[in-house]
């Protein structure tokens, strides 16, 4: 049976990409977040030792994001929801018992989640939009891509190379190179040379030598030119922040203005959710900057930065030594929820991934969430052998064993 949050984690992403109208006085979008963050609490409530997730890896970050949410700023108790409900949902999907016949359920519902997302990905642009020049997707569909594009090349490398997972991985990957996203684009980019994946030096040198191929021909396509410049045209070394050329959505002001605020307060931040209250009263009718890292560094100083930078890198260490365990589909999934980290570490310098969480880090930490659950299980049957099946998977070599 499909765990019921892994529906609605799979529900709200999909629907939110392509609908979003008010409910009651709220967006659909955060109808969807207090949704899994609900039902996750309820099941953690349920299920409290049967929690699996490394919360101590996570509790400084956590209680600074709690501490500062008392600083008084508008939506800042929203803001800290939204921040930590990847933790949460992570911390619930642990509480399920994944043993190996669970495994084939959760990838039946994630490629069914993903065939949904996919046809209503064409359904709502229509294959003339697709085919067009001046197309352009949405953000968060092609972020949320990304992370199916780790599930997918996960599953190809590592679950019996078959053919179908190589194909939904393209087809992945084809849509933030479709709509020409740059921040999906270069993520996707950054996954395919550094997921913790088996994929041996020469190959990803043979990767990244194709992405800088492909990157440099998108980005001198009509397409990303008109993207990039307000001229039109433009070349690589026009790709500088002072460049008045440079089409940056209003991003550049924003950034300068928060700059500006984060010499004020450089080690420990102005508070949680003080960002919007900067720039709303500075005059922007936009109050999120497409730049989660200086968010962090506005709201939370370079502590903050710090912080959640070593949070992520212990988890992704932790991770590889725990969870890469198992059958070889077991070990996919750990791979595939891992590396999210790889594309997420980039995005996050152009898009507002971390409060839109239900597009990107709670699918993520729903992957990892379940590999703890699974190898919690094995530990308990097989102790003695746990360390000799744990592969550690390096991003710049191949496979070596612990």
């Amino acid at each position: 049976m499909v765990p019921f949050l892994l529906v609605v984690v799979l529900a709200a992403l999909i629907i939110t990409n392509f609908v979003n109208f008010q409910l009651f006085g709220f967006y659909l979008s955060g109808w969807a977040w207090v949704t899994i963050f609900v039902v996750s609490v309820l099941r953690i409530s349920a299920h409290i030792r049967h929690v699996k997730f490394p919360v101590w890896i996570w509790v400084p970050w956590s209680v600074m994001v709690a501490v500062y949410a008392f600083s008084g700023y508008e939506y800042a108790w929203q803001s800290a929801a939204q921040i930590l409900c990847p933790l949460v949902a992570g911390m619930a999907f642990s509480t399920y018992r994944m043993d190996a016949s669970r495994l084939g359920v959760i990838d039946t519902a994630m490629r069914a989640g993903y065939v949904a997302f996919l046809l209503a990905f064409v359904a709502h642009y229509g294959p003339r939009s697709l085919a067009a020049v001046s197309f352009s997707a949405s953000s968060p569909g092609a972020i949320s891509a990304v992370c199916f594009q780790s599930y997918f090349l996960a599953r190809y490398l590592m679950a019996g190379r078959r053919q179908v997972d190589l194909l939904l991985y393209l087809s992945a990957l084809a849509i933030p190179v479709i709509g020409m996203n740059r921040g999906p684009l270069a993520a996707s980019v950054a996954l395919a040379v550094l997921a913790l994946m088996p994929i041996s030096l020469t190959r990803r040198i043979l990767i990244g030598g194709l992405g800088i191929a492909v990157g440099l021909a998108a980005f001198y396509s009509p397409k990303i030119q008109s993207k990039m410049f307000l001229s039109g045209k433009g070349a690589l070394s026009d790709l500088r922040y002072d460049n008045p050329d440079l089409y940056m959505t209003g991003r550049k002001a924003m950034w300068d203005s928060l700059l500006e605020g984060c010499e004020e307060k450089p080690w420990f931040g102005h508070g949680g959710n003080a960002d919007r209250t900067w720039l709303l009263s500075r005059g922007f009718y936009l109050y999120l900057p497409h730049n989660d890292w200086l968010r962090v560094r506005f709201n939370y100083g370079w502590v903050g930065v710090a912080l959640y930078l070593a949070t992520m890198i212990a988890q992704v260490a932790h991770g590889r030594r725990k969870l890469l365990v198992g059958d070889r589909k077991a070990r996919a999934l750990a791979a595939a929820g891992l590396s999210c980290f790889v594309p997420y570490a980039v995005v996050m310098f152009t898009d507002n991934v971390l409060i839109y969480c239900q597009f990107f880090t709670v699918p993520m930490m729903m992957l990892i969430g379940l590999s703890y659950s699974h190898a919690s299980l094995l530990a308990k049957r097989s102790p003695a052998k746990k360390r000799a099946r744990v592969r550690i998977f390096h991003p710049l070599g191949a496979a070596q064993q612990a």
